[in-house]
């Protein structure tokens, strides 16, 4: 019985390509073949085809094992290849969940070379957001309301201009005028309840990005290397803690998520938000 090893196998064809594999002798199941090379002899010139065979299939390299050895570790780069592309799409789809800053300012970068005019980080951030569609949609739509609802009429508690929405936090109905909005007063109300909130809210994977942090003390923390950021796309809560706001509307609904989470309330029913 011959050891496993490359072997060469073709089609029928005029000019057939050459399927380089590893086949194990002696097994019968048919995940024993694995491909790691395809010569195609009809794109390669003569001098490539002779290099690639003699590489594989040239008796000495055969006899020694310098052969098996070099088409293992293609058949080991081609599959760690295959894992990082499979990779990819998870990879895009928190990126663009995180509302991640380099892709934001390239993609703006990007539109005002063409427009000649700057979208502001909220219209690319929420373009992005789209891009997420195809995932399962956070279902934001209320549930279970399980108490009277009280209209609060205190200043901090009423957003200037129209309403778009309403936040019903215990009971109590406050309205505001985006997701932005929304996500500020949730987690304001919430920490002065609670002085330990917000650095809970801190350690809360939800917060914590790749490259920075959601809630931070610092701006340099929730915009690393971003100085154009930290200046104003972040809103202030108490303790001296400050939530990034460069996010998309689907992120922010997921803090808000989170931040229920950490002050123990049921989204749903002990806290509803309307986008």
């Amino acid at each position: 019985m011959s050891p496993a090893g490359p072997s060469l196998s073709t089609n029928n064809g005029d000019n057939p390509p050459c399927d380089l594999m590893f086949i194990a002798r002696g097994r019968v199941r048919c995940s024993s073949r694995k491909r790691f090379f395809k010569l195609d002899l009809l794109e390669r010139s003569n001098d490539e085809s002779i290099k690639v065979l003699w590489r594989y299939l040239a008796h000495a390299r055969v006899a020694s094992g310098a052969s098996l050895d070099t088409a293992r570790k293609e058949h080991e780069n081609r599959s760690r290849r295959l894992v990082a592309s499979r990779s990819i799409p998870e990879a895009w789809r928190e990126l663009v969940e995180e509302g991640n800053d380099e892709l934001t300012r390239l993609l703006a970068d990007a539109a005002e070379s063409k427009a000649g005019i700057r979208p502001t980080d909220d219209d690319v951030a929420e373009f992005l957001g789209k891009l997420g569609a195809a995932q399962p949609k956070v279902d934001i739509r209320p549930t279970i309301q399980s108490s009277p609802v009280k209209t609060s009429t205190t200043p901090e508690q009423a957003p200037k201009g129209h309403a778009r929405g309403t936040i019903t936090l215990h009971g109590t109905s406050i309205p505001y005028t985006n997701a932005k909005e929304a996500m500020v007063i949730v987690l304001r109300r919430l920490a002065q309840d609670d002085p330990t909130f917000l650095e809970r809210c801190s350690r809360h994977r939800a917060f914590q990005g790749r490259k920075r942090r959601h809630i931070a003390q610092r701006s340099e923390d929730v915009y690393p290397g971003r100085p154009d950021l930290q200046k104003s796309h972040h809103e202030e809560l108490p303790g001296g803690w400050i939530v990034g706001t460069n996010l998309n509307n689907r992120s922010k609904m997921t803090l808000i998520r989170a931040a229920g989470e950490v002050g123990g309330l049921t989204f749903g029913r002990d806290l509803i938000v309307e986008f």
